[in-house]
C-alpha cells in the first residue's frame, strides 16, 4: 500500500456506508484514481459482505429490527463526538473494529436467547410428546389470567420430584404436572387424589414418561373448583383409596 493520503481513513466507515455526502463524495473522487484503495475497499466490501452469513449461520432469527436503529444512533452520536476534538479523524481507523464488537456482541446476546428459547421449546415438545390432543385444553388452563396454581412439594427431603395443579375459574378441566419424578415400577402408578369440602376422592392416575415428566387432565364436577389438599402417590394399580407417604403433597392455607 503506498498511498498515504488522509482519506484513507474514511475506506472503512466508506465500505459500511456511514460517511456523509460531503465526505463520501471525497473518497468516490479519491477512488477514481487510486488503485490501492480501491483493493482496499474491496477487501472491506467483501468482509463485510460476509457478516450477515455468519450471523445467519449462528441463529435461524434475525436480529431485532430495533437494534440497528440504535447502532446507527450510537454510531451517529459517536461521530459528532470526535468532530468536536482536535483531531476529527482520530476516531475513524478503528470504526470498524467497533462495530464489529457491537455486533459481535449483540449476536452473542441474541444466540443465546435464541438457545434458551428452542432448549424451552424441546422441553415442552419432549413433555406433551404423548399429549398432542390434550395440548389445546392444557394451554387454555395453564396460560389464563383466570387461572389458579397451586404447588406440590416434596415430601422426602432427599427428593427433588414436585408438581403442579392448575384450576381455571370459568373451566371444570383441571390440569396436574409433575416432575423428576421416578420412573414407576410395574403393577404400580401415580395416583392424584384430590380434596374438596372435606372428602378426598381420586382425579385419576398420572401417565409418567421416561424423564421423569407426568401429567394428567381431568374434569371437576364443576367450572373452577376449589380444593383443600391434594397429593400423588405411587401405588398399586386400581387403589381406591390412598396408600402409602405422597411423593408429593400440597395443603391449602388456613
Amino acid at each position: 500500500m503506498t498511498c498515504q493520503d488522509p482519506v484513507q481513513e474514511l475506506l472503512e466507515a466508506y465500505t459500511l456506508d456511514t460517511l456523509d455526502a460531503t465526505e463520501r463524495a471525497r473518497v468516490e473522487r479519491h477512488l477514481q484514481n487510486c488503485e490501492d484503495c480501491q483493493r482496499l475497499v474491496n477487501e472491506y466490501a467483501e468482509i463485510a459482505s460476509k457478516l450477515p452469513q455468519a450471523l445467519a449461520s449462528a441463529s435461524g432469527l434475525s436480529l431485532p429490527p430495533e437494534i440497528k436503529t440504535r447502532l446507527l444512533q450510537a454510531l451517529a452520536a459517536r461521530r459528532s463526538s470526535a468532530r468536536t476534538r482536535a483531531n476529527p479523524w482520530a476516531w475513524r481507523p478503528r470504526l470498524v473494529n467497533w462495530i464489529l464488537a457491537i455486533l459481535l456482541t449483540l449476536a452473542l446476546a441474541w444466540g443465546f436467547q435464541l438457545r434458551v428459547a428452542l432448549a424451552q421449546e424441546r422441553a415442552l415438545r419432549s413433555e406433551f410428546a404423548d399429549l398432542v390432543d390434550q395440548q389445546e385444553i392444557v394451554l387454555e388452563v395453564i396460560d389464563s389470567n383466570k387461572t389458579t396454581k397451586a404447588f406440590l412439594r416434596a415430601t422426602a427431603s432427599d427428593s427433588t420430584s414436585y408438581g403442579k395443579l392448575f384450576t381455571r375459574s370459568d373451566f371444570p378441566d383441571v390440569v396436574a404436572m409433575a416432575g423428576r419424578l421416578p420412573v414407576p415400577p410395574g403393577g404400580k402408578s401415580y395416583h392424584l387424589w384430590v380434596t374438596q369440602n372435606g372428602q378426598t376422592h381420586l382425579a385419576g392416575t398420572m401417565k409418567v414418561n421416561d424423564k421423569g415428566f407426568g401429567l394428567l387432565v381431568f374434569t371437576a364436577n364443576q367450572p373452577g373448583p376449589v380444593y383443600e389438599a391434594a397429593q400423588l402417590n405411587l401405588q398399586p394399580l386400581g387403589s381406591t383409596s390412598p396408600m402409602g407417604t405422597p411423593i408429593i403433597s400440597w395443603q391449602a392455607s388456613p
